[in-house]
């Protein structure tokens, strides 16, 4: 039963369209212009981004059980400053949208 499942799932899979990216489309020097950073100092965390990655519109901080713990609103700068003194030492990762793209990056409190 397990087999019959199995295989109607991958013939399944293999009916649904796919776009196929060349290296025209997707070319290194496009991954390195998109630059976001995330920094500690202290308890603030500092987004960056600069003019080919967009204005940062926000930044949400999950902790390592995946729950919101922080979300802040940035009003259009390359850098936001997220007040992170109320949460406990531990493990977060946090996850920074700008006009064109969504970064997330793990860091230790």
């Amino acid at each position: 039963m397990k087999r019959i499942l199995i295989v109607c799932l991958l013939g399944m899979g293999l009916l649904l369209p796919y776009n196929k990216i060349t290296a025209k489309e997707f070319s290194e020097k496009e991954i390195s212009k998109r630059i976001v950073d995330i920094m500690l100092e202290g308890n603030v965390l500092i987004a960056s981004s600069d003019a080919s990655t967009g204005t940062i519109n926000e930044v949400k901080i999950y902790n390592s059980s995946k729950q919101k713990v922080v979300d802040q609103t940035c009003y259009g700068g390359y850098v936001c400053d997220v007040d992170v003194s109320g949460l406990p030492s531990g493990f977060y990762t946090a996850q920074v949208f700008t006009t064109m793209t969504v970064y997330s990056e793990n860091f230790a409190k």
